[in-house]
């Protein structure tokens, strides 16, 4: 290399701008030995490091089974209450205080992390004993469990709905047999938990907080079973509902991955309510499932185990389906798609569910 050749390369080097990080960017350190599973002395030593090293936020993990009760046994407590701090035992939430406490008094930020394994008392029948506290968690009662966090932390405001949900080691089934072939099954499972987490932080006072979804490990496998791992990209397209050219699934391959078929589907299975002459206790039954169902499911998706609508009054319900009847409306979803949208991005009124 000429001394040309080295100026030139040198005076580029000094006109060149220094990169800029974004002042907005934060630096996350995550050590849960560290800073949960230890003394009160040693996390704070450990933050005291982590805040001279520039850390901004600690990612804490929350594990349902470090707090719930009787973990190993398939029975749920007689009258425990998932949702109410105070009824879990005493001192599961000790460490969690402390390092909310120490975090707070140094600056820094907490993301909790809320996450299965979880008690066996609230998790599906697992085909495996190994996987048995992480196969198909309940949504319900995960959140009841996310509910009692919210409450106990209302100084926290920031979360993450469950570590890795693509590997097997975190959430299973990540596959499950339908029909002679494989379906992918942990999308769907984590889609109820993340509905659920969702619904339990917003009823907690923590609607206006950062709540993060989706935080997959970086990669998968190509071979298909119910411990193997599905790829990053694989499993956020399923989780909203969407096939490998992203496109919204439909028909079979939307049920079996618990979306809804189609859009118009649901409104045909549904119109016949309003014909004249219809069971008039069919449609009461029909109106009174929309008012108390928070998810606003149809008897008719209920049958085919689908969503469609969300959120919906029977009003809304009953007038989409006359302008459907009547050839005025269009299709439904422009009758109701003013309406906000289900904590994924998906929304079930639509055939994205």
């Amino acid at each position: 290399m000429t001394r040309a050749t080295l100026l030139v390369l040198a005076l580029l080097a000094v006109a060149a701008p220094a990169a800029q990080a974004s002042r907005t960017q934060e630096s996350t350190f995550q050590d849960d030995n560290h800073l949960i599973y230890t003394t009160p002395d040693a996390a704070a030593r450990t933050m005291d490091r982590l805040k001279a090293l520039g850390a901004d936020r600690l990612r804490i993990t929350v594990l349902w089974s470090a707090i719930a009760p009787d973990i190993g046994s398939e029975r749920k407590p007689a009258g425990f209450d998932g949702a109410d701090p105070g009824a879990y035992p005493s001192g599961v939430w000790n460490n969690y205080d402390t390092v909310v406490r120490l975090a707070a008094e140094r600056g820094l930020g907490v993301n909790f992390n809320l996450t299965v394994p979880g008690p066996l008392w609230a998790t599906g029948a697992s085909p495996r004993p190994d996987i048995a506290n992480r196969y198909a968690p309940d949504p319900g009662e995960f959140g009841d469990f996310v509910r009692a966090v919210g409450r106990r932390y209302p100084q926290v405001g920031y979360w993450t709905i469950q570590n890795e949900p693509n590997q097997p080691g975190w959430l299973d089934p990540q596959w499950v047999r339908s029909r002679g072939h494989w379906v992918e099954a942990s999308p769907s499972v984590y889609r109820g938990m993340v509905d659920a987490a969702w619904r339990a932080l917003q009823d907690t006072g923590h609607g206006s907080d950062t709540i993060l979804i989706g935080e997959t490990a970086p990669k998968g496998v190509s071979v298909r079973g119910t411990t193997r791992a599905l790829s990053p990209g694989r499993f956020i397209k399923r989780l909203y509902c969407l096939d490998d050219n992203l496109q919204l699934l439909r028909g079979r391959n939307a049920t079996e991955r618990g979306c809804p078929a189609s859009f118009g589907e649901s409104v045909r299975r549904n119109a016949i309510l309003l014909l004249p002459g219809a069971n008039i206790v069919a449609v009461f039954l029909e109106a009174n499932t929309l008012r108390v169902d928070p998810q606003g499911q149809r008897l008719g998706d209920r049958l085919a185990q689908t969503q469609v609508v969300e959120g919906l009054g029977a009003k809304d319900l009953v007038q989409s389906l006359q302008a459907w009847l009547l050839g005025i409306g269009g299709d439904f979803g422009r009758a109701v798609g003013k309406r906000g949208r289900a904590p994924v991005g998906v929304d079930r009124r639509r055939p994205a569910a």
